[in-house]
């Protein structure tokens, strides 16, 4: 989470509590509907082993991204929570409990913007183009997570910003390059590959030998099937609440950047966006991934169970996708 618009003097006012409380609330309600996401897909793959199906969807790119994404948004959340012993004190005492929160906060919030962005890029490749990128995720987390790693082990980078902890003004750099930056990434990556796929399921956009052709009269993408059309007009919600997540926060970061004081009212506003956005991506997981709810599972596994079995009495050779 970036930092609050300026240090504060002395204990917190009322109004500055009440604002870091209800930042916690928004907190535990993103926090508690990631975890149910969690253990829905948990409950998933259990009721698939217990009846023979071979689901796994941990192992396909696009499901292994977006479990990433509900982990860094827990991350995050947690982070948020931290603010408990501030309230009650009424001011931030930069002991381990601070680190602790400037490394979750962090993390969780670059974790969102990488995995968003890679969950972009792929969705677009695969729309546009038909590719898969199996390897590229992982190894852009590794390499950005080796070069945050580099960073985090300064003891002194995390401190008192203000209403939180987070990175400390002294490391300006370290918050653009580590920070901000892949928010604003993964923001105007988002914009753009949704956009583009916005623009194919129209059939305004083709790509003829790898190079995008504009048309102006529009029909539906004969190649693309309703379903899959279906699947992509919902998946715009992603970067729609991502956008508008990290908006505002940006506006006054930039306000803040160019001297301009930034109201309190505006820094808890903003604040409490970035933890909500796990409750808005836990929703939009169950909406755009229906079958990996337990119960589809458990309906697929009646519905074989009904249709019979080979000669020799073995099982079906039952496989479901959880796209």
């Amino acid at each position: 989470m970036p930092s609050s618009s300026a240090e504060t003097v002395g204990p917190f006012s009322f109004g500055e509590r009440l604002g870091l409380l209800f930042e916690v609330q928004i907190a535990f309600l993103s926090a508690t509907s990631v975890l149910c996401v969690i253990i829905w897909v948990l409950r998933s793959i259990s009721i698939s082993a217990k009846h023979g199906y071979d689901y796994k969807p941990l192992s396909h790119p696009i499901g292994l991204q977006f479990m990433s994404l509900l982990v860094f948004d827990l991350i995050q959340s947690t982070g948020a929570i931290f603010h408990i012993p501030w309230i009650a004190r009424g001011h931030i005492d930069e002991t381990l409990t601070c680190t602790l929160q400037g490394m979750f906060q962090h993390i969780g919030e670059v974790g969102v913007a990488m995995t968003t962005t890679m969950i972009a890029i792929h969705t677009f490749l695969a729309v546009a183009f038909n590719i898969e990128l199996r390897t590229l995720y992982a190894q852009l987390i590794v390499t950005i997570g080796f070069a945050m790693g580099a960073r985090a082990d300064l003891p002194s980078i995390y401190g008192d910003t203000g209403f939180w902890c987070w990175i400390r003004d002294d490391f300006y750099p370290e918050r653009v390059a580590f920070g901000y930056m892949w928010i604003w990434i993964a923001g105007l990556t988002s914009l753009l590959s949704y956009g583009c796929m916005a623009l194919i399921v129209r059939g305004n956009l083709v790509f003829v030998n790898g190079l995008p052709k504009f048309q102006r009269r529009h029909h539906r993408n004969m190649l693309m099937s309703s379903r899959n059309s279906a699947m992509v007009w919902k998946m715009l919600f992603y970067p729609a609440i991502y956008l508008a997540c990290i908006t505002p926060i940006s506006i006054f970061r930039f306000m803040s950047f160019s001297g301009v004081h930034v109201p309190d009212a505006g820094t808890f506003f903003s604040s409490c966006l970035s933890p909500a956005s796990g409750f808005f991506n836990s929703l939009l997981f169950a909406f755009t991934r229906p079958s990996l709810s337990p119960q589809a599972a458990l309906e697929k596994t009646t519905l074989s169970s009904d249709t019979g079995s080979m000669s020799d009495g073995a099982p079906l050779n039952k496989s479901w996708s959880p796209v």
